[in-house]
């Protein structure tokens, strides 16, 4: 969604260009000079034109803005998978170094009752 002085600019445009469409046909109608004709001409083409480019303009910035996040989500999937990584390596060097064979054989053997407690 465009911010609100994009919209206002891009109202603003159409509002001209609609008035100089108008005009060149309310001064055709009334047989202005081909001097002035053309002057409206080339101001509404102008104009049309300025609006054609400030709208790439900004579909051009919206792509950008679309792979930047994509590259940021990526970022963050990765992150999350190192961290996940790293918490699993840290529990099992933890587990290697504090709990013995018996705590392992005692825990097998009671583990129903120990999920229960917990």
């Amino acid at each position: 969604m465009p911010n609100i002085k994009t919209a206002v600019i891009i109202a603003v445009l159409i509002l001209v260009v609609t008035s100089n469409v108008v005009d060149f046909v309310m001064d055709f109608t009334n047989h202005a000079p081909t001097w002035h004709l053309t002057e409206e001409i080339i101001v509404a083409f102008g104009l049309i034109i300025y609006l054609g480019m400030e709208l790439k303009q900004k579909k051009r910035e919206m792509q950008a803005l679309v792979e930047e996040l994509k590259t940021t989500e990526c970022s963050l999937i990765q992150s999350a998978t190192l961290i996940k990584n790293a918490r699993k390596e840290y529990s099992e060097i933890i587990h290697q170094h504090f709990v013995t064979p018996k705590k392992k054989r005692f825990a097998n053997k009671h583990h129903k009752y120990i999920r229960k407690l917990m």
